[in-house]
Formats: C-alpha cells, sequence, structure tokens
C-alpha cells in the first residue's frame, strides 16, 4: 500500500530498535551527535552542549533548541507507559547524552522513588537531579508541579547555585518565570519576571485531551488515543498519542497516527503547518510489551504556542486477521478534536 508524504512531517520508521546513535566527544566544550534513522538520507549532527560534572550545559540557546528541535519530523517518541521498563526510545535521548558525566534527573527519580513531575523523554535526561540545565549565560531550573522557572546567571552559580535549588527568592540573584511563557527569549532580551512585554499575543492552553474510549483490536490488543499540550517554559511540546494493550507475545500488528486538518501557530508568528495524512508513524507492536505508548511529536520548540488544532486518531494494522485481499483489518480508534 502506497503510503503518502507530506512536507516534512512525514516519518518512515517500521519497527522497533532499529535505530543507530553514535556519538562522538570533540573536546570538553563541544559534543557532537549523530543519529540515524534506517532511512540513512535523514542523518544530522548536533553540537553546541557538554557537561562540567555537575550538569549539562548548552553553549548557546539555539544549540538548546536544535537539540530538542531535533525529534520533529526526523524521529517518533516511543516510550512505556511505565518509565522503569527499560524499553528504547527511536530517539534514544540517553544514548545521546551518554558521553556526558552528570547526575540525570531520569535516573534520580528512578533511585530515589520520587514522583516524575517532568515525565518528558528529552527533558528527563537533559536535566540533572536538581531540575537544572545551563543554557548559555543562564541556569534554569524547572518546577513543572509549581508551573515555575528560577532562573540564576552562571556568573553566580558558583556562590548561589543552592539558593538555586532551594527556589530561594529572597536571594535578589534569583528571577522567576512562568512555564507559560517564552522563557528563553525573556531572559536573554532583559524582559521582568511574569510580565508581558513585546508580544502580547495569547499563550495556548496546557492541556490534555480525554482518552479515546478503547478501541478493540483484536482478543489479545487494543488501543486507546489522546493529544497533549505540554508547557515547560524553555520547551513547548504537542504530541499525539496512542495506548497500546497487548497480552499477546507475538501479536502481529502494526501502530499509526491518523491526522486530518491540523494546524498550530507559534506565538506571533504565522501559521507553521496546516496538513492531513492517514499513516503517520508505523509501528510494529513491541514483543512482548503488555502496554505502550506511542507518540508522535508535532512541535516541540523553545517558543511557545499561541493556538493548534488537532485531530487525530490512532490506527491500528491487524496482520493476524486479514479481510478479503488485505493482508490485514483496519481499526480505528475515535477522532480526537483538541484545540
Amino acid at each position: 500500500m502506497k503510503k503518502l508524504i507530506f512536507g516534512t512531517l512525514f516519518l518512515a520508521l517500521v519497527g522497533i530498535g532499529t535505530t543507530g546513535c553514535k556519538k562522538e566527544v570533540l573536546n570538553k566544550n563541544s559534543s557532537t551527535v549523530t543519529n540515524s534513522q534506517n532511512n540513512s538520507s535523514q542523518i544530522k549532527s548536533l553540537t553546541g552542549f557538554h557537561s562540567d560534572g555537575k550538569m549539562l550545559i548548552f553553549n548557546t540557546s539555539d544549540d538548546f533548541a536544535n537539540f530538542i528541535e531535533f525529534d520533529i519530523s526526523k524521529h517518533v517518541d516511543e516510550y512505556s507507559a511505565n518509565s522503569k521498563d527499560g524499553q528504547p526510545a527511536m530517539r534514544n535521548i540517553k544514548q545521546e547524552l551518554v558521553n556526558e558525566v552528570y547526575s540525570r534527573y531520569s535516573d534520580y527519580i528512578v533511585s530515589s522513588s520520587q514522583v516524575d513531575y517532568i515525565n518528558d523523554n528529552i527533558l528527563n535526561e537533559v536535566l540533572n537531579k536538581d531540575m537544572i540545565v545551563q543554557i548559555g549565560n543562564y541556569l534554569y531550573r524547572l518546577n513543572k508541579e509549581k508551573e515555575k522557572v528560577f532562573v540564576l546567571a552562571s556568573t553566580y552559580k558558583d556562590t548561589d547555585y543552592n539558593d538555586l535549588v532551594s527556589e530561594n527568592t529572597s536571594n535578589k540573584k534569583i528571577m522567576v518565570y512562568s512555564t507559560e511563557e517564552d522563557v528563553l527569549e525573556m531572559v536573554e532580551s532583559g524582559r521582568l519576571s511574569e510580565k508581558v512585554v513585546g508580544c502580547t499575543a495569547l499563550y495556548a492552553n496546557q492541556k490534555s485531551s480525554d482518552y479515546t474510549p478503547v478501541a478493540v483490536i483484536n482478543q489479545y490488543a487494543s488501543m486507546t488515543a489522546r493529544a497533549i499540550y505540554k508547557k515547560f517554559g524553555f520547551s513547548h511540546k504537542l504530541i499525539a498519542e496512542v495506548t497500546i494493550s497487548n497480552t499477546n507475545a507475538y501479536n502481529n500488528v502494526q501502530i499509526y497516527i491518523a491526522a486530518e486538518n491540523c494546524s498550530f501557530k507559534q506565538r506571533c508568528g504565522t501559521t507553521l503547518t496546516n496538513f492531513s495524512h492517514p499513516w503517520l508513524t508505523p509501528q510494529l507492536l513491541q514483543i512482548g510489551s503488555i502496554y505502550k505508548k506511542y507518540g508522535y511529536t508535532m512541535y516541540n520548540s523553545v517558543k511557545a504556542l499561541e493556538n493548534y488544532n488537532l485531530k487525530v486518531r490512532g490506527r491500528a494494522e491487524d496482520y493476524s486477521n486479514p479481510v478479503g485481499s488485505n493482508p490485514y483489518n483496519v481499526v480505528f480508534t475515535d477522532w480526537i478534536l483538541f484545540y
């Protein structure tokens, strides 16, 4: 069956674990990540970050933006509903950062049995155990539970780091922003925290849609879908997600996400895309999987969205139940209208 390709948002990935990751450390101030898929023409290098033993440091905000935006239209987030089961992601952030030495937030929440308030495949690896990353000349601490970002100029990180960790706002060097905002732009332009200056466009609401009713794929598997918009202050992410329940380790099913007439607009920018596609992100159901989430990152940027309008649903092709001359049976979830 022919799959239609639309612009830069189509991903041709079939199966799990086919991604190869390679990393080379150039020097103590610069790292390069090369991440390739089974389509060898889709190769991109990332540079401009290193670690100091305590945290990850991006040389500039552009370097950070390039890193988090790397998974737009190039990778599928494939992650487990249980973050401790060790299943690989199509973009393996942990592997990309394997040569960087610092205590990661992802490791900390597992070792200390803490609640994962951030729950993001990229930021969980980028942030250190204190939920801090250095971007350019500033340290950013993300407190997702409070929906706040605390900021300290790197000039003071040796003397005031503990105040940043404790969110001691009586220290006038600590600045406070909302996760709603375009924090990097505001910090680097010297705008006052939590003040609407310059662009006065509204921010799109952070929310998650309800899950669709369960769609039965076959006697062993079922699925449900939802859409999510997450705001972290220095990262804003729009995701379509399918959750699979499966009790047969050898179930022959492929999972897709369908999109119809979707659009979204960056704040004080133009509409970034308007597209439809019936077969986004082909995925083989993981062998031995019981409960998995497959997400398609539609947008991930340091810039917040002004609005979004999604119509998405889950699609499954069940090869264990062919229909006539068709080698599989197609099952859909209900459509999600997310705006």
